[in-house]
């Protein structure tokens, strides 16, 4: 079975320390990533699945955005247990959040990540930094976190990148997306992004081989916005 996206969604929080995203039913042996971006510092993520999350190594990057120290970095829980009502819990020290989430069909349930890049970018269009695939089959997940204040701050995706999920309201929460690319032979791939607010943004990507025998995995992203 090949690599494919299935369910998307997105939530973004104004208020508060906990942001949930509810997906519906998850399936067993499936994968989770999980992307964070913003100001504040996480201190749990958690599902009511009983799966476990770990950074992928190389996914995170920090600096000073509109006078907030921002990041955005990747988490991935593999081989999750799957059930109905399967949420995503998230809580931080403050400030606004926002969740974005697609489930990918049949990447790997072990050590399925095999590349990572992260970079601040200040001029558009935005990029992670490429990274160079080792297998043939891979599905790429980038995230992005934008600092726009502007409601209408659509995003447009290049390099052949479908554009999965976005957050649009700089009032009222970070601006955000999630795209994804799959892809076929190895090569070097990039995320490229544009935005109809042109403003700095912290981009990374990660890939997902194909699994050996097909399985479904699922993607999360979530990206910590502004305090006010």
């Amino acid at each position: 079975m090949g690599l494919s996206v299935g369910i998307t969604a997105s939530t973004g929080r104004d208020s508060g320390n906990s942001t949930v995203l509810t997906f519906g039913t998850s399936t067993a042996g499936s994968n989770v990533a999980v992307v964070l971006a913003g100001e504040s510092t996480v201190t749990t993520l958690t599902d009511n699945d009983s799966n476990t999350y770990v950074e992928v190594a190389g996914s995170r990057v920090q600096v000073d955005m509109s006078g907030y120290s921002t990041e955005v970095s990747t988490y991935v829980a593999h081989n999750i247990n799957g059930r109905a009502g399967h949420t995503i819990t998230v809580t931080s020290t403050g400030g606004f959040f926002s969740v974005l989430a697609a489930e990918v069909i049949g990447p790997a349930t072990s050590a399925s990540n095999e590349n990572s890049a992260a970079r601040s970018d200040t001029t558009e269009p935005q990029q992670s930094g490429g990274i160079t695939t080792t297998t043939n089959d891979v599905i790429m997940i980038g995230g992005c976190i934008h600092d726009s204040a502007s409601s209408g701050s659509n995003f447009t995706s290049g390099n052949s990148f479908t554009l999965q999920e976005e957050l649009t309201d700089g009032s009222s929460e970070w601006v955000s997306c999630l795209v994804t690319r799959i892809v076929s032979s190895t090569s070097t791939y990039d995320v490229s992004l544009t935005n109809a607010v042109n403003a700095d943004a912290l981009v990374n990507l990660i890939d997902m081989k194909i699994a050996a025998v097909g399985g479904v995995s699922k993607l999360v992203v979530l990206n910590r916005h502004r305090g006010i």
